[in-house]
């Protein structure tokens, strides 16, 4: 229901902005900008991750889900320019406009170093991530959006490898910054060398052992355990029997990172692997934005009437196939950035036994 007030207000009021001054005002960039916080591409990002991971039933759960409330935030946003009868009937032609056509656009780079801060802040905060936790995030979120700018925006590299270089990147960052914090004594979070080695445990008691041991809050001393075994962004490994060992439910959604322990029913914040930092730097690469103009645009197109040269149809293929580009580079991305931290620690792990 927020989702779809929200979208509606929003398009209303684009949309007399768009008929008040339809030289300088844009609709895609003001309901894009509005929406921001209600995209869901981080959740169809990590949907394609656990499906790649052969975890079919949450990532095929995950990507229904966030193809079906984008579709939901494109249909009230239909709906808001529908109300908004005070544009005339010319109000459709002037909500498919390009931004590229109007007056006024942001010339100067220095506002990107303006806004970025805020942004990520405001990110931070939507993720809730702790306070104490914002500087390390914060170099993630630079290096993940620094990257995607400088190969999309100033070197002009393909989408594809705009998004999986900044993913890789970001992977290696998080890692590095929790380890070197942990070192310095900044932060009680450690990356064990174990984290990265896909390990299985040896019996049901060491499941029921680190089960308990994750849902109990972190006290003052206690070092937070970086885990990366699992694969997934709960930190956990999947399988059959996980659901009956474990009294832990880890779950990841575009705005939440949290355990819950079934027992006591309370949630707290799972900051107890890389993810807490690689899922706001993700949602800064802004995925949701194709996610939810490809679902505007074909409803667009399918309650359209007048078109029938099949160029709107041409349209949304390229966006689609523009989303996929972009979404699987992130994937792809994130899995090279785990496989090389993996082969750094086994490799390290062979050489210290070694000697």
């Amino acid at each position: 229901v927020c989702d779809y007030l929200a979208a509606i207000v929003t398009a209303m009021i684009s949309t007399a902005a768009v008929t008040t001054f339809p030289d300088s005002a844009c609709f895609s960039s003001q309901v894009l900008g509005t929406l921001y916080w209600f995209l869901y591409g981080t959740a169809f990002v990590i949907s394609l991750y656990e499906i790649s991971n052969n975890q079919l039933i949450t990532g095929t759960t995950r990507f229904i889900q966030a193809t079906l409330r984008s579709y939901g935030l494109a249909f009230g946003s239909l709906i808001g320019v529908w109300i908004a009868a005070y544009g005339g009937e010319g109000r459709w032609e002037a909500v498919e406009e390009s931004c590229s056509v109007k007056e006024g656009q942001i010339s100067n780079n220095l506002w990107y170093l303006l806004l970025f801060p805020g942004s990520a802040i405001a990110c931070l905060m939507q993720f809730r991530v702790k306070l104490v936790h914002f500087p390390v995030c914060f170099i993630v979120q630079c290096v993940a959006y620094g990257f995607q700018y400088l190969l999309g925006t100033v070197w002009k590299q393909p989408e594809f490898l705009a998004n999986l270089i900044p993913a890789f990147l970001a992977t290696i960052t998080s890692a590095l910054c929790i380890s070197i914090t942990h070192r310095l004594k900044i932060y009680n979070l450690e990356v064990k060398r174990e984290a990265y080695l896909l390990e299985k445990k040896k019996n049901d008691d060491d499941d029921k052992a680190g089960a308990q041991h994750s849902s109990r809050a972190p006290e003052e001393g206690i070092v937070e355990t970086v885990a990366l075994s699992g694969t997934t962004p709960g930190g956990g490994e999947q399988s059959a029997r996980s659901h009956h060992d474990s009294n832990v439910i880890a779950f990841v959604s575009d705005r939440e990172l949290y355990t819950k322990n079934d027992t006591s029913e309370l949630l707290q914040y799972a900051s107890s692997d890389l993810w807490f930092c690689l899922l706001p730097a993700l949602y800064l690469l802004v995925p949701g934005s194709k996610l939810l103009q490809t679902a505007f645009e074909g409803l667009v197109s399918a309650l359209d009437s007048n078109e029938g040269d099949g160029i709107g149809v041409n349209q949304i293929d390229s966006l689609a196939a523009s989303l996929l580009v972009v979404a699987l580079g992130q994937v792809i991305g994130l899995r090279l950035g785990f496989m090389f931290l993996w082969l750094c620690s086994a490799s390290w792990s062979k050489l210290t036994r070694g000697s």
